[in-house]
C-alpha cells in the first residue's frame, strides 16, 4: 500500500511539473522581455490567476488520462518538455551568460537519457523522446557556439536581475578550469568494483594518505589565516565583531557586540547562532583572535568524519572514500569560505552530513540532535534541512518494511516541518525584537513585496525565466563553472531525480540573490551548499555501484591502472585546493618581510586598557576586541552619539599627509588631541584636558 501511494504521489508531482513547464512555455511567448528577463516588479496578480488556471487545466488533463498514459515514459516526456522550455529560453535570451546557463540546465536530463538508453532495451516511444531530447540539446549547443561571436544589445531600462554583457571568463581563473577538465576526464575511468581487493599495506597507505591530506589542508589554511590576522588584514566586519563577541562570552556578558551596529547588541538580534558556544571552551583556554581562525579550519576539517561514515554506509571502496574526502576538503569554494574570517556557517558541513548519516541509519535521537545543532548555526540553515528532508523522504536505497517506511517518513517529514516552524519563529523574533531578518537580500525576486516570502513564490511562478536570468548573470557563471568542473560535473549526472533535492540550496542560497557576496567564491555562503554537492558525488558513486555501469568500469576493460587514475584525480583536486590556498599565502610573506612593524602595532593595541571606551578603524579592531565598548570609526555617528571615548585609534598605514591633517582637525573639533602614545603606524587621540 505504501509503495502504491508513493508511486501515485510521484506521478502527481511529474504531472504538476509538466503542467507548470507547459504554462511557462506559453508565457515565454506572451510576456515581453522586460518581465521575462529584467524586472520582476512587472508581474500582475490578475495574470497569476490565468497562469494558475492553465496549470490546473493541464494537470487535471493528465490526471484524467493517467490510466491510459501510465505505461508510457512520462519522465522522458517531462525531460523533453523541460528541454523545450530551455531551448526557447536561450533563443530569446538577451545575454551570452543566459545561454551558458541554459546549456548547464540541459546536462542532467541529457546525462540521464544516455544512461537509460545504455542500460536496457527501450520501447520505441521512449527512444523517440530521447532522440527528441538529443536534438534539442544539440540545438542549444549550436545556439551557444553561435552566440560566442554574437553582439548583444545593452539594456537601458530597469535591470533587477543584473544581466549584462560583461566578460564571463577571467584569465586568472582559467587554471581552475584547466585542472578541472583533467578531473572530469579522469573520473570516467574510476572503477568501484568491490571485487578489487587491495593489499593490506596499500589500505594502510590510503588511510595514512587520507588523514595526511586532510591535516595538510587544515594546517596550511590555519597558518595563512593566522598570518592574515597578524598582519592586521582582517576587518571589523565580521572578524572584529566575532572576536569582540567571544571576549564578551568569555567574560560572561553573552553574545554581545558594539561593533556590529554601533550600540550594545546581542549578535542573536542579527543572526541567531548559539552554536558559537561550542567554540567557547577552547577560546577560554586560548583567548586570542588567532584561535578563532584555527578553530574554523578545524571545524570544517571535521566534516570528513561524517563523510567517511556515509561512504562506509554505502559500502564504497576505500579508493572512492579517499577521492570523496579530498574533493570535499580541497574544493575551492569550501577553502575560500574561510577566507573572510570566522563565520558560524563553518559548522554547516559537519552537522548537515551527520544529519544525513543518521537519517540514512534511521537513528532518531542522533538525527534529532544533529538537526537541532544545524538550526543553531543560523536561522537560514533550515533551507538545507528542508531539502535534506525531501531527499530522505523520496529516496529509496533498499527495500523497506512498513516499520522502516513509517520511520523514514516520520523523520524526514518532521525535519521539514519543524525546521520551517523554527525558521519563522526565529525570524519573527528577529523582526520584532532584533535588527530585522535579512529578507531584503531577496527583494530582487519579489514582485509583491507587501506579501513577503509568499510574494517571491508567486513572482517566480509567474516568471521563472526571470529567476533563471538572476542565477545566470555574467558575474555568477564563472563561479558555477568552477564549482562543478572541479567535481567532474558529477552532481549533474545523477540518475535518480530525488537526489536533485540536494542541489536546490545552491540555487537558492548562492545564485538567486543579487547580494554580491552570496555567489562570490571567497565568502562564507558556500559551506552548506557545496557540502550537499559532495553528498551528491557519493550518491553518484553509489548509483554506479548499483547498476554496474560499463563506462565507470572502463578502466578494467582498457587495462588502465586504477592507482594511476586515482592519483590523477587526487592530484587534480589537491592542485585546485592549493591554487585557492595560494591566494592567501602572501600574508605570511608580508609578516616575515617586516615582523617588527606588525608586532609593534599589536603591542600598541594590546597596551590600551580593556576597561576603556575605544573608537577605531576597521583593521585595528580584532586586537582591541577584549573590551565591552569598542566602536567602528565609519559606523559610529560621533556627531549624534553621546559617548566620550577614552581613545580614538586611526590606522596610519594607508593615510596620506592630507588625510592625517584632516583627522587631526576633525577630532580637534570633537575635543580630542593627538596622544603621546601615537606611533608611526597608529594615530591615537585622547580627550583634551582643560
Amino acid at each position: 500500500m505504501a509503495k502504491d501511494s508513493r508511486w501515485h504521489i510521484t506521478n502527481l508531482m511529474t504531472y504538476a511539473l509538466i503542467a507548470f513547464i507547459s504554462m511557462s512555455i506559453v508565457f515565454l511567448f506572451v510576456n515581453d522581455s522586460e518581465l521575462l528577463f529584467y524586472n520582476i516588479k512587472l508581474v500582475e496578480i490578475k495574470y497569476f490567476w490565468v497562469q494558475l488556471a492553465l496549470v490546473l487545466l493541464v494537470l487535471i488533463l493528465f490526471i484524467v488520462l493517467h490510466n491510459k498514459i501510465k505505461h508510457y515514459p512520462i519522465k522522458a516526456f517531462l525531460a523533453l518538455i523541460y528541454l523545450l522550455y530551455i531551448f526557447i529560453f536561450v533563443q530569446k535570451a538577451p545575454a551570452l551568460s543566459l545561454i551558458f546557463g541554459g546549456f548547464f540546465l540541459t546536462l542532467p536530463p541529457i546525462f540521464y537519457g544516455f544512461q537509460k538508453v545504455k542500460e536496457k532495451e527501450i520501447k520505441l516511444v521512449e527512444l523517440i523522446f530521447y532522440i527528441g531530447q538529443l536534438i534539442i540539446f544539440l540545438a542549444i549547443l549550436f545556439t551557444l557556439l553561435m552566440a560566442l561571436n554574437k553582439s548583444f544589445d545593452s539594456h537601458q531600462g530597469i535591470n533587477l536581475s543584473q544581466i549584462s554583457n560583461d566578460k564571463i571568463f577571467v584569465e586568472s581563473q582559467l587554471n581552475f578550469i584547466i585542472v578541472g577538465l583533467f578531473f572530469t576526464f579522469s573520473i570516467l575511468f574510476v572503477s568501484i568494483k568491490k571485487s578489487i581487493k587491495l593489499p593490506k599495506s596499500l589500505i594502510i597507505v590510503f588511510i595514512v594518505l587520507g588523514v595526511g591530506l586532510v591535516l595538510l589542508e587544515v594546517i596550511t589554511l590555519s597558518i595563512y589565516m593566522v598570518y592574515k590576522t597578524k598582519t592586521l588584514s582582517s576587518p571589523a566586519f565580521d572578524f572584529g565583531i566575532f572576536t569582540q563577541m567571544f571576549y564578551n562570552m568569555k567574560n560572561f556578558n553573552g553574545m554581545v557586540t558594539t561593533l556590529e551596529r554601533g550600540y550594545v547588541l546581542s549578535h542573536n538580534a542579527v543572526h541567531v547562532s548559539p552554536i558559537y558556544y561550542l567554540m567557547l571552551p577552547i577560546f577560554m583556554i586560548f583567548p586570542y583572535p588567532e584561535t578563532l581562525q584555527i578553530l574554523q579550519a578545524v571545524v570544517v576539517g571535521l566534516g570528513v568524519i561524517p563523510l567517511y561514515l556515509i561512504t562506509k554506509h554505502f559500502k564504497l571502496p576505500l579508493m572512492v572514500t579517499l577521492i570523496v574526502l579530498v574533493m570535499y576538503i580541497y574544493h575551492p569554494a569550501i577553502i575560500a569560505s574561510s577566507f573572510y574570517d570566522l563565520h558560524e556557517n563553518c559548522f554547516l558541513p559537519i552537522f548537515l552530513l551527520f544529519t544525513i548519516y543518521f537519517g540514512l541509519k534511521q537513528k532518531k535521537i542522533a538525527f534529532t540532535i544533529s538537526a537541532i545543532l544545524t538550526l543553531f548555526v543560523k536561522e537560514d540553515a533550515f533551507i538545507y534541512l528542508v531539502f535534506i528532508g525531501l531527499f530522505l523522504m523520496f529516496s529509496n536505497f533498499k527495500e523497506m518494511n512498513k516499520k522502516e517506511l513509517r520511520t523514514k517518513y516520520l523523520m524526514s517529514g518532521s525535519l521539514i516541518i519543524i525546521s520551517t516552524i523554527y525558521f519563522f519563529l526565529v525570524t519573527g523574533y528577529i523582526n520584532e525584537s532584533g535588527d530585522g531578518a535579512m529578507f531584503w537580500r531577496y527583494d530582487n525576486l519579489n514582485g509583491y513585496e507587501d506579501l513577503g516570502l509568499i510574494g517571491i513564490a508567486l513572482s517566480l511562478f509567474q516568471s521563472p525565466s526571470y529567476w533563471l536570468s538572476t542565477m545566470f548573470s555574467p558575474n555568477k557563471i564563472l563561479n558555477i563553472i568552477i564549482i562543478f568542473i572541479v567535481l567532474g560535473f558529477i552532481p549533474l549526472r545523477l540518475k535518480k531525480l530525488s537526489y536533485y533535492w540536494l542541489l536546490v540550496p545552491l540555487l537558492l542560497m548562492n545564485f538567486s540573490s543579487t547580494y554580491q557576496y552570496q555567489h562570490q567564491i571567497g565568502f562564507q555562503y558556500y559551506y552548506g551548499s557545496i557540502t550537499l554537492l559532495i553528498m551528491m558525488v557519493i550518491l553518484w558513486f553509489h548509483e554506479k555501484e548499483e547498476i554496474k555501469d560499463e563506462t565507470l568500469n572502463k578502466a578494467s576493460q582498457t587495462n588502465i591502472p586504477q592507482l594511476f587514475i586515482v592519483a590523477i584525480i587526487l592530484i587534480s583536486s589537491i592542485s585546485v585546493g592549493f591554487i585557492t590556498l595560494d591566494q592567501k599565502s602572501h600574508y605570511q610573506e608580508y609578516y616575515h618581510n617586516n615582523p617588527e612593524k606588525y608586532e609593534d602595532i599589536k603591542e600598541t593595541l594590546l597596551s590600551i586598557p580593556s576597561d576603556k571606551k575605544v573608537l577605531a578603524t576597521t583593521w585595528l579592531t580584532p586586537y582591541l576586541s577584549d573590551r565591552y565598548h569598542l566602536y567602528h570609526y565609519k559606523y559610529y555617528d560621533i556627531d549624534e552619539g553621546n559617548i566620550i571615548f577614552d581613545y580614538i585609534l586611526i590606522d596610519n598605514r594607508y593615510l596620506s599627509d592630507e588625510d592625517r591633517i584632516k583627522h587631526i582637525l576633525e577630532f580637534a573639533d570633537y575635543g580630542y588631541e593627538l596622544s603621546d602614545q601615537t606611533t608611526d603606524y597608529i594615530l591615537i587621540f585622547e580627550p583634551i584636558i582643560e
